[in-house]
């Protein structure tokens, strides 16, 4: 199949949604298709394969991703020449902002199936600017679709409630939508989206020059428990933080941290580590290749992630799970890939993360079941599993556009 992508969003943004778009293009293209995309950014490579469409907007750090392209008739008229060109089967939207719904009007136009993959319903919005940007959402919508946009019932702001807005509107006008974990599925269903949704994980995909995945198998070696995320407070690394420090009121068995990422909150974080004089136990990395992610998640007795009702489905699991590590969590709705190799604590509070963290460190054995219980759970995010299952989705898209 030639597959077309759309985004909004620069292919080297921070965070989990541009890792997965480029995982499953790389899936796909080992599966044999051809996969293009047309994304918002500047140029990384000289490729014939993305189209780069602009004049856009965009407001990308390590704590906001916010960008859309800027309507204009010849931006429209150049994406329509390029899918033409490369005679495109399937749109992929995988974001609902301006670009997106660009893509959406043109599989309509064309008459090609058009599916979307939901990533960021949960995103939370803070700040002082939350009815403005809400303002500033409809406004986009109404420009871009003709039509004004109905606010979501789920959100805490005007800004939340106009982004899921947005979210369902995209659902009802695609042919089918992909949900990464089957609680996104529920909420969708719960806010109105009547368009079939397919329950199909973001693949993980390995780096040819890291070594296979092993499980762990030596109980005596010391602790180690690796967070990944960005340092934001809807990532809880605070938390997280209060956690490791209780840990040393609570035991005098030794164990080691690291934490991976950056952000608003790194600086706080470090702050009481050095207060608390545990810099001989704890490791801040910042932001880190691939590569030595891999490495650092070799490392770990268990992966962490405090995210609590926010992640969809975290890259984090699929990163873990594929490595043959436990994962450490405390969200209750979260189901993909921690069946068998999730330990979650019985809450999202400081107590309760001390509470089964201490449980890791007074059994390291634990490590090890989890370990081999990873192993198990990994073909959910194998490459090959997530093309079958995406032929599948658009084998039915067609069928039902033909019926």
């Amino acid at each position: 199949m030639n597959i077309c992508i759309f985004i909004d969003s620069p292919l080297d943004a921070p965070g989990g949604m541009v890792q997965s778009v480029l995982n499953q293009r790389e899936v796909l293209q080992r599966a044999g298709h051809t996969v293009y995309i047309v994304c918002i950014g500047r140029p990384l490579v000289d490729e014939d394969n993305i189209y780069y469409a602009r004049p856009y907007f965009a407001l990308i750090n390590n704590d906001v991703n916010f960008a859309f392209l800027i309507d204009n008739p010849m931006t429209r008229r150049s994406i329509m020449r390029f899918l033409k060109a490369r005679n495109i089967d399937v749109i992929h939207v995988q974001s609902e902002m301006t670009t997106s719904q660009v893509g959406i009007e043109a599989a309509h136009t064309l008459n090609i199936p058009v599916v979307l993959t939901v990533h960021n319903y949960f995103w939370p919005a803070t700040g002082p600017l939350q009815s403005a940007g809400g303002f500033l959402v409809e406004l986009l919508i109404l420009m871009f679709v003709r039509q004004r946009l109905r606010l979501s019932v789920f959100g805490n702001n005007r800004l939340e409630r106009a982004i899921r807005g947005m979210t369902e509107l995209a659902c009802k006008r695609v042919d089918r939508v992909i949900a990464p974990s089957s609680h996104l599925k529920q909420k969708l269903q719960d806010a109105g989206v009547k368009t079939p949704i397919d329950i199909l994980p973001n693949p993980y995909v390995a780096i040819e020059c890291v070594a296979a995945p092993e499980v762990l198998t030596a109980t005596d070696r010391l602790p180690h428990f690796v967070w990944i995320g960005r340092c934001a407070p809807e990532k809880r690394l605070l938390e997280f933080i209060k956690a490791v420090v209780a840990m040393r009121q609570h035991t005098k068995a030794s164990f080691r941290v690291t934490v991976i990422g950056a952000g608003q909150d790194l600086v706080e974080a470090q702050q009481i580590i050095h207060r608390e004089r545990l810099e001989d136990c704890v490791t801040f990395t910042g932001r880190l290749d691939n590569e030595r992610v891999i490495s650092l998640i070799d490392q770990a007795s268990f992966v962490v992630l405090t995210s609590y009702h926010f992640d969809n489905q975290p890259v984090v699991i699929s990163e873990a799970v594929s490595r043959y590590r436990g994962v450490l969590y405390c969200d209750e709705r979260i189901q993909e890939g921690v069946k068998h190799a999730g330990l979650r604590a019985d809450g999202p509070s400081v107590e309760e993360l001390v509470s089964v963290m201490l449980r890791v460190v007074e059994d390291p054995s634990l490590a090890c079941r989890y370990s081999l219980a990873a192993r198990q759970e990994a073909q959910m995010f194998s490459g090959d599993t997530y093309a079958r299952q995406f032929e599948r989705i658009v084998a039915r898209t067609k069928e039902k556009r033909v019926v």
